[in-house]
């Protein structure tokens, strides 16, 4: 939502792994026209870019840490692309902070972008590696956040967050800075459990952040998996159609730094079970 207003009548809008919706069209206002890329397809982000030349002003949007499998966007070369054509560089931090990154800032620090850079712009969400606080955030440049506080109807229309939402996300965040520890954790137990999940030769995706994608394929057969991990005491939330695509249906599984390895060595024998009685 943080897109209503960077892009107008006239822009462009190149949406980057665009499964999820990082940000619907009917999102973005105006926009004169908006462009899906896959994941990471540099190429295909040059062909959408080249055919913009009309354009009043380009907005590309990725994630920094794609949800669907935990893959990081390939940002140096889309920075590079941005530039070359002069486009605002939108990156959603939401699965990366906290987690990815020097103290947990991020993608973009974390392969040298931002800081300060006139023509990147980040969001990111309050709610996921913090704690669960409610909220998100929106950084870069100054004149650009004063014209998303003047124009931007998902900021003007929102009720504020509360006292209390706001020092839990910033207490959380001085711990991330500060505290590598429960950060360091979470890799280990993320690696525990993709090497758990081998084990029972379940295809997860390697991942660049702590969330493991288990491939399922068939929509009912998903189902048929979680509700027998449920069962078994696993949440683990099958992600179907419409949100992927047919046919390509997985488990989107998280772990946090408060698993034991046990509880994650559980975990990947249920899977194995529900996997081989819906087989």
């Amino acid at each position: 939502r943080s897109l209503q207003r960077p892009a107008q009548a006239g822009d462009v809008a190149v949406l980057i792994g665009f499964d999820l919706g990082t940000a619907e069209p009917a999102a973005i206002d105006d926009a004169g026209v908006v462009q899906p890329v896959g994941d990471d397809d540099v190429a295909g982000l040059r062909r959408a870019l080249e055919g913009t030349r009309r354009a009043k002003r380009r907005l590309i949007v990725t994630d920094g840490i794609f949800s669907m499998e935990g893959g990081a966007a390939p940002l140096p070369e889309i920075q590079a692309l941005a530039r070359e054509f002069d486009a605002l560089l939108m990156i959603d931090e939401a699965h990366a902070t906290g987690v990815v990154g020097p103290g947990g800032s991020g993608t973009a620090p974390l392969c040298g972008l931002a800081n300060g850079a006139p023509d990147i712009l980040l969001t990111g969400s309050l709610s996921k590696a913090l704690g669960g606080a409610s909220g998100g955030f929106v950084a870069g440049p100054r004149a650009l956040i004063e014209k998303l506080k003047a124009q931007s109807r998902s900021w003007i229309f929102t009720m504020g967050m509360t006292t209390a939402n706001a020092a839990t996300a910033l207490t959380a965040l001085k711990i991330c800075r500060d505290d590598p520890g429960p950060r360091e954790r979470l890799w280990r137990n993320a690696a525990h459990l993709r090497e758990a999940l081998r084990f029972y030769a379940l295809a997860c995706h390697d991942s660049d952040s702590a969330i493991t994608a288990v491939k399922v394929g068939g929509e009912e057969r998903a189902r048929a998996i979680t509700t027998r991990l449920i069962r078994s005491g696993v949440f683990a939330p099958a992600i179907s159609f419409p949100i992927v695509a047919q046919g390509e249906s997985r488990l989107r599984l998280q772990v946090s730094a408060a698993h034991e390895a046990a509880e994650l060595d559980e975990a990947a024998a249920a899977l194995a079970t529900a996997f081989a009685e819906t087989g």
